[in-house]
């Protein structure tokens, strides 16, 4: 019996491959192949089957989609444009011409020629508009092109009011431009006609926690556990939900079921960690991150986790070993903005002015990088600038620290923060900046970043400008002297993927 018969077209390919045989298969099978390693985000191999496609099939239509459709996996969007062009001649009314198009067109960031072909399709009624709309809002989406989103969003559901698809997008939309009531009542009104959708009570749960409305959150959490089996992206969000109610010994129990998890430990330990803190098990939280920290053989281990872990070796007297993680970890992110705030923090309460300058100055260069602009980092920034505006002698450079903030994420969370800040700002300083202190400004701050500051920042910050040590019998830490780590959680909530 030929055992080829019982092999995959995958594993076809892949044992003609070992064993250097010529392989033949109808354009069925490679398309049905290709399909199957685009569904599972495996492109190892696709690239060489669609040669073989068209080795085999020469000239063929659909081969030469696979082609252009190759392209844009790779992000080669002209290029995949040209392709389709050239393809659209031969078949003009191709539906798959049309939705590789427009999805093109989105990832260009070419919004007119994604409105001219959506307008065009409603004109003509054509029946691959509901998919079109699919295709588009959920790349504007994925792309950050909300408004544009929701503009079609809109139309879409009034369309196409069953289609659970872009009913999704749609509160996926409003969630991202923070208009959190009307999405938390469109979720509401889909639960009333689905109330077992997984997914819509995973955008409630993430909405509420938006809110800070955290009961609502776990128990909206809740009910999406009894649709499905539930993920450990829920399990982070309902853990945080519950730290953040106070319920420490339940988010502790949620988070140490998460440990196992390969892919999720390394969110969950400083979030753990931070509910160890909380319940003083100080103990506990440094056992788990020495773990973490010196098994962590692929660096997988972020700022977030070495700060955690500074603070469990000074608060169980391990003294020596949190001054070796402080310098292993500036050579690890020197250019990190959440662990430069930690050290500035620790500068200033150990009231070394000369380093707190210096960190302050090396931030001032690193919001300019590509990776800067996050929501962690600007609430670091927040915290760092909170700080500072609880002295007279630092309220300008926490002025400055606002304004990096609001640069790097300009947010309706940071700036209501930002608000709430410059009141207190002013309220501390008495409405005048004090005039013995202007560091920040000689150095090019954020209020006058001008040529030299770009320069400087094009050429990269000098190492011996950074202090590469902090005398031992200076630095008297606390659990809260530091930014809490739990700011991870809301990359959890923010990104569209961990709902799927």
């Amino acid at each position: 019996m030929d055992k080829n018969k019982f092999l995959s077209p995958l594993e076809r390919y892949l044992e003609a491959k070992r064993e250097n045989k010529d392989l033949y298969m109808d354009t069925f099978e490679i398309e049905t192949l290709l399909n199957y390693l685009e569904d599972n985000d495996n492109l190892m191999y696709y690239e060489e089957i669609v040669k073989l496609g068209l080795k085999l099939h020469p000239g063929n239509f659909y081969m030469r989609l696979k082609e252009a459709r190759y392209f844009m996996l790779i992000e080669e969007y002209p290029k995949a444009l040209r392709y389709l062009a050239m393809l659209r001649h031969e078949d003009p009314y191709n539906e798959d011409i049309e939705l590789y198009s427009i999805e093109c067109h989105c990832r260009l960031g070419n919004l007119k020629e994604v409105a001219r072909h959506l307008n065009r399709l409603e004109k003509e009624d054509d029946p691959v508009l509901e998919e079109a709309l699919e295709c588009a809002c959920s790349a504007m989406n994925d792309d950050g092109y909300f408004d544009s989103a929701l503009e079609w969003l809109v139309k879409a559901f009034n369309m196409f009011p069953d289609n659970l698809f872009l009913h999704h997008e749609l509160c996926f939309a409003l969630e991202s431009t923070t208009d959190f009531p009307t999405a938390v009542k469109i979720c509401e009104e889909h639960l009333n006609s689905m109330p077992y959708d997984y997914k819509i009570w995973f955008i409630l749960g993430r909405l509420y926690a938006q809110l800070d409305e955290y009961e609502k959150a776990i128990e909206a959490f809740d009910f999406a556990e009894t649709s499905k089996e539930p993920n450990a992206e829920l399990k982070v969000l309902r853990a945080y939900c519950l730290y953040m109610n106070g319920s420490y010994e339940r988010a502790i129990n949620e988070y140490e079921e998460l440990l196992d998890d390969d892919d999720s430990k390394y969110i969950v330990a400083p979030l753990l960690a931070e509910c160890y803190f909380q319940q003083e098990q100080f103990d506990r939280a440094y056992r788990l991150l020495s773990d973490l920290v010196k098994n962590d053989s692929d660096l997988r281990a972020d700022a977030n986790i070495y700060i955690s872990y500074i603070q469990s070796c000074f608060l169980t007297d391990n003294n020596k070993e949190g001054m070796a993680v402080i310098q292993t970890a500036k050579n690890l992110f020197k250019d990190n903005i959440h662990f430069l705030c930690f050290l500035a923090g620790i500068a200033l309460e150990e009231k070394d002015e000369a380093s707190l300058l210096a960190y302050i100055k090396h931030l001032s260069f690193c919001i300019f990088r590509p990776d800067a602009k996050s929501e962690d980092n600007a609430n670091a920034l927040l915290a760092l600038s909170k700080k500072l505006a609880r002295t007279n002698r630092y309220s300008n450079l926490a002025w400055n620290l606002n304004s990096m903030a609001i640069q790097i994420h300009p947010f309706p969370q940071t700036e209501s923060s930002s608000s709430e800040m410059l009141d207190k700002i002013l309220l501390n300083s008495g409405s005048n900046f004090p005039g013995d202190i202007q560091p920040f400004e000689k150095m090019g701050g954020i209020n006058r970043i001008d040529a030299n500051v770009k320069r400087l920042f094009n050429e990269g910050f000098r190492e011996k400008d950074i202090p590469t040590s902090l005398k031992e019998n200076h630095i008297k830490m606390s659990a809260t002297a530091f930014i809490k780590p739990i700011n991870l959680a809301y990359d959890f909530i923010n990104d569209k993927n961990n709902c799927n």
